[in-house]
């Protein structure tokens, strides 16, 4: 496909979603960051981008086994994608949480764990959770296109 071709493609994405229902168990993550590569390539995503979105959905993922399913459940990606943006949903049948109680992490090397959705927070462009207690959590994540220079 030419470059020309490409552009072309990007810019008619218009909220066409990839969706996977995987299940709680950690070997089921790598499914999702081969999936957000593909997704972030389509889009046209820089290799960087793509690496720290592949960090943060791993992060997601992990946090939505850790405190929203166990290994007999699952948990569900939603890849939303634009021209100029990528939205990614992980969403939860949990307990949900007190998203309100929730503290940022302590940076000076005391604390073991808990880095997760700072980490999302940094990689990402925008980051909201939804969660109510006994109604399961959905994190949605945004990273934008931004115009590569050099690049024409």
């Amino acid at each position: 496909m030419s470059t020309q071709e490409q552009d072309l493609s990007r810019q008619l994405l218009n909220g066409e979603q990839v969706m996977l229902e995987l299940p709680g168990m950690p070997e089921f993550i790598s499914l999702a960051r081969l999936s957000a590569a593909s997704v972030g390539n389509i889009i046209g995503f820089p290799i960087d981008d793509i690496e720290d979105l592949k960090v943060a959905l791993s992060e997601a993922c992990t946090n939505a086994m850790q405190y929203g399913c166990d290994e007999y459940m699952t948990y569900t990606v939603t890849f939303t994608l634009y021209s100029d943006r990528l939205i990614v949903d992980v969403a939860d049948k949990g307990q949900g949480c007190d998203f309100e109680a929730l503290q940022e992490p302590a940076l000076n090397g005391t604390q073991v764990g808990g880095f997760g959705l700072y980490i999302i927070r940094t990689l990402m462009d925008e980051m909201n959770i939804d969660c109510s207690e006994g109604a399961g959590t959905v994190l949605t994540m945004t990273k934008l296109l931004r115009p590569q220079h050099g690049i024409q």
